[in-house]
Order: structure tokens, then C-alpha cells, then sequence
């Protein structure tokens, strides 16, 4: 049976990372160990979630929630788990105690909060240092996933052969609506498209979401760490890609089921919720996919005509600063 390690990032969110957790010790897919990194939080993020392991707190579920039997009653505790700072996994001292941890959560604290791909790094760090692992599930904090998403996943994974694999992402809020099955990129503009219906799943993926991303061991070996040049956006889309150029294969296991919190990331891309998000942000996403177009797409005229309609978009917004900002880009 092949062992999974699901790593779980953390920053500032530890309610939601219980949740997440909570959902995930329902799995009915048994080999598997959690490593939850905490991305410098400045909440005490570490002192809960260690907290909740040992069993002196619970998390409070909305009892109208249809979600809520995914992760509540609490499960049993305690739970076993192992702690450890960012630099214990530079000396190779520590490596036997890696090698043979049994705890069914490892928590890992970053020194900086250098990003997703830079903190999703740490975890897969430990997990390569383990050695035990056939693949890797990066899922953000902010899921909830069904108690067979994960037995799905590693069926799908085995009799398709991906290197990558997705899973049906739903929205949290409103269970029976498709957040995204992967997503297409605009080889023109470079921007990023969710796809909703798996009959164009084919022909347009082009990523797997990385709220759900599931790494096949060869994979990793082969196409290296996340890049942490992106501090936030496009990082996965970057993996995906590099995988395609070393001639590996990207799937959807579309029976496995998680439930995200968050609007779907490639809708804050593309700037359809650009007044609900702050200016960092904003920015963060149009100098990843820059950075993304450069790399992959090589269309200079695509990206500025692009960044134009961008900055024209924030004018009619009265975001005068951020179109400012993008037309500096535009010149640079």
C-alpha cells in the first residue's frame, strides 16, 4: 500500500487548519503522515494546533454546517506528533530520527515566511529526508476533504500512472458548486482559467490546483522543489508545466471530493474579485504571472497588451495606485 505524506501549510490559521486536520484522521485510506509546516505565524498558530493534538482543545463546529460530520465529533486523542525547527533539517545528524519517525503529525516551524512554494518546500524537505514516501499531498489549510478523497486519489493516481494529480475542488460555502477541476492557461495574455466541467478536462488542462496537488515521487525527483521565486500565485502552474517539458502526465481523480474556504485562487488571478483583495495581493499575482509568462509563453506583446487592460481595469476601479504601479511594470 502506498504511503502518502500530506503536507499541510499553515500561516496564521491554526481554526482552520484543526479543521482540516480533523477531516483528514477521518481518511478511510490508512497509510499516510501528516506534516503540518507553520509558515512563521505570528498568532501561535504551534501552541493550538499542539494543543489540540494533546487534547486539551476542541474546535467549535457550526452544528448547521452540511460539512460538519467531515470533521466533527473530535476525533480521539491525544494524537502522536513530532516538533521541529526549520534548521534541525539541515544537519544531517537529525536524519536517523527522521528517517524514523512514526508520529502521525510532524510540526515543522519555519524560520521567515519566504511563501507558499517556500514553505510547502520545508515539508517535502522532511518528506525526501524520510525516504518512505510513494507521494506527496500539498493541501492547503483552508479544506475540508470527504473521508474517501484520498483512498480516490492514490486509486487514481496507480491506475492512470500521473505524475501530478488534482481532485474535484467544491466550495466550502455552497457544497454543490464546483470551485475548479484544474485549470487552462491563455497562452496569449498568460492568464488562468479554472475549468468546471470534466468533459474539457483533455483538452484545456493545462495545472492542477494547488489547494489539492498531489506529487508522484519520480515527479519530485525529476522536476526538483516547488520554485520559490513565486512568493504567492503561479507557483504550481510553474510545477506543472516544468513536469509537461520532462514528458510527465497531469490528472484529475475526479471521485476524490475536497471542500475549499477560499474564492478560487485563479479568480483572484484574473481580477474578478480584484476589489475584494488588498493591493499586495494584487501586485503579488500580476508579477507571478510576469514572471510565469516569461518563462513559459515567450509573447511580449500578449503580456504588455495584457497589462494594459489590467491597468485600465484598476482606473475604472479608482485604483489609481495599483494601475500606476502595473504601467511601471509595463515599462520595466
Amino acid at each position: 500500500m502506498s504511503k502518502i505524506c500530506v503536507i499541510v501549510l499553515n500561516y496564521n490559521g491554526w481554526a482552520d487548519t484543526i479543521e482540516c486536520l480533523e477531516s483528514l484522521l477521518r481518511s478511510t485510506y490508512h497509510n499516510y503522515q501528516i506534516v503540518v509546516v507553520d509558515n512563521d505565524s505570528t498568532d501561535n498558530s504551534l501552541k493550538y494546533c499542539k494543543a489540540w493534538a494533546n487534547g486539551s482543545l476542541s474546535l467549535f463546529t457550526n452544528p448547521d454546517s452540511p460539512l460538519k460530520d467531515l470533521s466533527w465529533p473530535p476525533t480521539i486523542k491525544p494524537i502522536t506528533y513530532a516538533a521541529y525547527i526549520q534548521a534541525e533539517l539541515n544537519l544531517k545528524e537529525n536524519y536517523a530520527k527522521i528517517r524514523g519517525a512514526t508520529e502521525q503529525i510532524i510540526f515543522i516551524e519555519a524560520e521567515k515566511n519566504r511563501g507558499y512554494a517556500a514553505g510547502n518546500n520545508i515539508g517535502l524537505k522532511w518528506a525526501a529526508i524520510n525516504n518512505s514516501f510513494s507521494h506527496y499531498w500539498l493541501l492547503n489549510n483552508d479544506t475540508v476533504v470527504a473521508q474517501d478523497s484520498l483512498e480516490e486519489l492514490v486509486k487514481y493516481t496507480q491506475n492512470n500512472n500521473t505524475a501530478i494529480t488534482g481532485t474535484s475542488l467544491i466550495n466550502y460555502n455552497k457544497p454543490h458548486a464546483i470551485q475548479s477541476l484544474g485549470g487552462h492557461i491563455n497562452r496569449f495574455f498568460g492568464t488562468s482559467h479554472p475549468i468546471h466541467k470534466k468533459d474539457e478536462l483533455e483538452k484545456k488542462l493545462d495545472y492542477i490546483e494547488g489547494a489539492a496537488f498531489l506529487i508522484e515521487k519520480e515527479c519530485l525527483n525529476r522536476n526538483g522543489f516547488l520554485q520559490e521565486e513565486y512568493f504567492l500565485y503561479f507557483e504550481e502552474t510553474d510545477y506543472c508545466f516544468k513536469a509537461r517539458k520532462n514528458q510527465l502526465t497531469l490528472g484529475v481523480a475526479l471521485k476524490a471530493t475536497v471542500f475549499h474556504k477560499e474564492v478560487l485562487s485563479s479568480e483572484i488571478k484574473l481580477g474578478h474579485r480584484a476589489n475584494h483583495k488588498n493591493e499586495y495581493r494584487d501586485m503579488l499575482a500580476l508579477e507571478s504571472r510576469i514572471r510565469f509568462s516569461r518563462k513559459y509563453l515567450h509573447n511580449r506583446l500578449g503580456l504588455k497588451l495584457g497589462l494594459v487592460i489590467s491597468a485600465i481595469i484598476r482606473i475604472k476601479r479608482k485604483q489609481f495606485q495599483r494601475a500606476w504601479q502595473i504601467i511601471r511594470k509595463l515599462f520595466n
